[in-house]
């Protein structure tokens, strides 16, 4: 029987006369490979539908070959377990979901509530659930209408309200009415949603808690000129987040750059929007965290990298910087470092000179030679860098 469950599982030329024959077997698991196989046919799986074994009927529910009247039936399946993987199902009509929802078991009613394919109208059933997990389901879902989610805006349970917030599909005044929810965990929850519309992250923004502000600057949606106001926040928590937002103007990040927090200004170092001039005067930052995000951004002029280049101070390391942007000569002088991580970093940087693989590709060390090989720019010495030295 073994060999028979592989050969139906693994071939998906298997003929309609043979998953009719093999829908017979003894074997339940047989039966269930049968149930899976895409070429069994709608008349074979409503047999299997009424099979005795609760996993053969489960199989049957996930072929797309099962008619619809097939599924309504299994709706009333006496196993629980049936009735959850029929709400489940990809191949979810509007009666079937109407029925799966009148079920006296909350799981089978999740189980269709957290169906990205149940029906609008079936969605907004369950949005009036008895269970508040039910309700839950019906708010993170993204089909559920806005009448729906309006309701379930006003639910006593701050869950349902959370999971409201964060759906993209809620409206903008489902929106505005949950960023005055008393709950906390609410207003971060809308603070977080990217349809936001601009006045309701504008009055986020004033909110007490620094998080919540915080989550308002962490939006990539947020105006500018809501991150301009939040860049001048007590909170670094906030500060932080305005300084990673690359909605944030340049002009804003230019007066960030001299924060009396590291961490702030780590972050304006590493924004790709910040300007270059700024970027010239952080690479003398006392803060290395500060050196190295300006080492790491590619609009970091090349002049200023080689300047980072020698920086020794508090381990700042040569791999910080970004490869394509390191001048050719610079790396040209750190190939005659005796570091040997050093000299693998440029025989593997695709912006190190010619003449510098050349001599790069004689090396002893074979970790170097293998770096120039791969080297996408290495042109003649690929094969020289992969002779084996004695």
């Amino acid at each position: 029987m073994a060999l028979d469950i592989q050969y139906i599982m693994k071939n998906p030329q298997v003929s309609d006369e043979e998953l009719t024959h093999l829908a017979l077997s003894e074997d339940w698991r047989v039966r269930e490979a049968v149930a899976r196989h895409q070429n069994t046919t709608p008349d074979v799986l409503g047999l299997l539908a009424k099979d005795e074994n609760r996993d053969v009927r489960k199989a049957v529910t996930d072929n797309d070959n099962t008619p619809v009247n097939t599924l309504a039936d299994m709706a009333e399946d006496e196993n629980e377990q049936v009735r959850q993987a029929v709400a489940e199902t990809i191949n979810n009509p509007l009666p079937l979901a109407v029925l799966l929802v009148t079920y006296e078991r909350e799981f089978v009613r999740c189980a269709a509530a957290q169906n990205p394919n149940t029906p609008p109208d079936a969605l907004a059933l369950l949005a009036d659930d008895e269970d508040e997990g039910v309700r839950v389901e019906v708010a993170g879902n993204p089909n559920t209408p806005v009448e729906a989610l309006a309701v379930l805006a006003t639910d006593e349970n701050h869950y349902v309200r959370v999971y409201t917030a964060l759906n993209p599909n809620a409206p903008a005044e489902v929106l505005n009415k949950l960023a005055t929810d008393e709950d906390r965990d609410v207003r971060f929850a809308v603070a977080e949603n990217p349809s936001n519309p601009p006045d309701t992250l504008s009055r986020l923004a004033q909110d007490e808690d620094e998080y919540i502000r915080s989550s308002v600057a962490h939006n990539s949606y947020t105006p500018p000129d809501v991150l301009a106001r939040l860049a001048n926040d007590k909170s670094w928590v906030v500060r932080e987040e305005v300084a990673s937002n690359e909605n944030t103007p340049s002009s804003v990040l230019a007066i960030m750059s001299n924060d009396e927090d590291r961490v702030v200004r780590q972050d304006v170092a590493n924004n790709f929007y910040t300007p270059p001039d700024v970027l010239i005067r952080l690479a003398s930052d006392e803060d290395v965290g500060v050196r190295r995000g300006v080492a790491r951004n590619v609009c970091t002029p090349p002049e200023t990298l080689a300047q980072l280049a020698q920086d020794r101070k508090n381990g700042w390391r040569f791999r910080d910087a970004q490869p394509h942007a390191t001048p050719p000569e610079t790396l040209a002088r750190f190939a005659k470092n005796d570091h040997v991580r050093v000299c693998w970093e440029v025989a593997g940087n695709p912006s190190t000179p010619l003449e510098t693989l050349a001599v790069l590709a004689a090396d002893n060390d074979r970790h170097i030679r293998g770096a120039v090989a791969e080297n996408p720019s290495t042109p003649v010495y690929r094969s020289l860098a992969r002779v084996p030295r004695p």
